[in-house]
């Protein structure tokens, strides 16, 4: 009986270390932790401000501890109308040894969390709660204040990877100020200038004065505003203010006008198609009642897509803005476009989108079309044979409007292009070959040139 007693309390010492011996791998066994990955907001790398994980027992999973207690991310002032978050692959330093003196922490790279979660919180109101990234990307920032961001991260338990969370609050302000930028401080006669505004979180339309002539704002799809202005090819010389308000906020910006040397045309044309066109009874008051109100026209969209296109691709007999002597005149007129001739019934196509202000019959220019682009930006064509387009059409950028003729004031068939902003005549070929400044700030000019 002895010996059993002796050989039963062996056995149960014998069990009992290795149990205690389990329990102490166990206990002691490292608690594998996701990585933390940096978020970058604002141009600043942010770090977790708290971590977490689950630790090991006997019995499996334990409870969730705290293994790292950081900084919250202030970023101050942040410029413009808020930022993305991205959440870099480099791993942040946030480790800062065992909890406990029986818990060790090792760290492995992991994938994509699996679960994001984004709060957003201005000055104590919830405007996002729970949100994914995809959604934060989709977020608009609209006013002024301080605001709080967290971003809580997970990571399930997968591939010796224990369950982790990280908990990152990031806080900054907005206070954005309008900002605007011009193509260009100088421009030539017969030049575009445009003038780009930020509202930033301002939402009265602005408003836009100068002498340089008619302009206004038209709204952009990144919220912006853009407005077009002339620069006439007769206007003087000199300093030009361009005054922009939007609310009470307020932008000057000053526009150097530099001379352009313009040829001279000497121009033999019959007495009788005088007679029947500049000449002829009521002509003036036609071409008035019929072209004249188009100046003022301005709708506040753009309709133009990239670069426009020649319309024709005639031989040039009159460029842009000569001074024309007619049959011997001492007293010079101005061309206020290019003169394109190629044979009558060429078709001719719009230079670029827009809508039809005016297509029908004017005793001067003959058949004419008029098409406004956007922002009070428009084509003229005149002396064509037919008209294949009505006021009021929508017409895209290589649209068939009309024939080439030689109807009005004409000596041969050929097409009379024209541009203008108002009732001020400007230089066609920057529009064609991309250099204007209407292209400035179109981010897709290159794919389009």
């Amino acid at each position: 009986m002895k010996r059993f007693f002796t050989a039963f309390f062996a056995i149960l010492l014998i069990s009992a270390a290795a149990v205690g011996g389990l329990c102490f791998m166990h206990v002691n066994a490292p608690v594998v932790i996701a990585e933390a990955p940096v978020i970058e907001a604002a141009g600043a790398a942010c770090l977790p401000s708290s971590g977490h994980a689950v630790t090991k027992t006997l019995w499996g999973y334990g409870e969730k501890e705290t293994f790292i207690e950081g900084n919250d991310a202030d970023l101050g002032l942040v410029p413009g109308r808020g930022f993305d978050i991205a959440f870099s692959s480099s791993a942040a330093d946030t480790i800062n040894g065992p909890l406990t003196s029986d818990t060790d922490f090792e760290t492995a790279k992991a994938g994509s969390p699996s679960y994001c979660r984004i709060n957003l919180e201005k000055d104590g109101t919830t405007l996002l709660d729970g949100a994914d990234p995809e959604s934060y990307g989709l977020f608009e920032y609209s006013e002024n204040g301080d605001y709080d961001l967290t971003v809580d991260l997970g990571y399930e338990p997968a591939k010796g990877l224990d369950e982790t969370d990280y908990h990152y609050h990031i806080s900054f302000t907005l206070r954005p100020e309008p900002s605007a930028q011009i193509s260009s401080a100088e421009a030539p006669q017969g030049g575009i200038v445009t003038l780009k505004l930020d509202p930033a979180f301002y939402t009265e339309e602005p408003q836009i004065s100068t002498e340089l002539g008619s302009a206004i704002f038209i709204s952009q799809s990144d919220g912006s505003w853009l407005s077009v202005i002339p620069v006439w090819y007769a206007q003087e010389p000199g300093d030009y203010p361009v005054d922009v308000t939007l609310g009470d906020w307020s932008f000057s910006e000053t526009v150097t006008v530099t001379r352009t040397e313009f040829g001279r045309q000497d121009l033999t044309i019959a007495s009788s198609t005088v007679a029947s066109t500049r000449g002829a009874a009521g002509a003036n008051e036609d071409y008035a009642e019929k072209i004249k109100p188009t100046y003022e026209m301005a709708d506040p969209v753009q309709y133009w897509d990239g670069p426009f296109i020649m319309p024709v691709e005639g031989r040039i007999t009159t460029q842009f803005g000569l001074y024309r002597y007619t049959n011997g005149s001492k007293t010079p007129t101005r061309h206020t476009g290019i003169d394109l001739a190629i044979a009558k019934g060429t078709p001719v196509p719009a230079s670029n989108s827009g809508r039809v202000l005016f297509a029908g019959p004017v005793i001067i220019s003959g058949n004419t079309v008029v098409i406004e682009h956007g922002g009070g930006l428009k084509t003229y064509y005149m002396h064509l044979d037919t008209v294949d387009v009505s006021a009021g059409d929508m017409v895209t950028k290589g649209d068939i409007i009309g024939t080439v003729g030689t109807t009005g004031y004409s000596t041969g068939p050929h097409l009379h292009f024209e541009v203008k902003i108002g009732s001020m005549s400007l230089d066609p070929w920057s529009l064609f070959d991309g250099t204007s400044g209407l292209y400035t700030f179109d981010s897709t000019m290159e794919e389009k040139q």
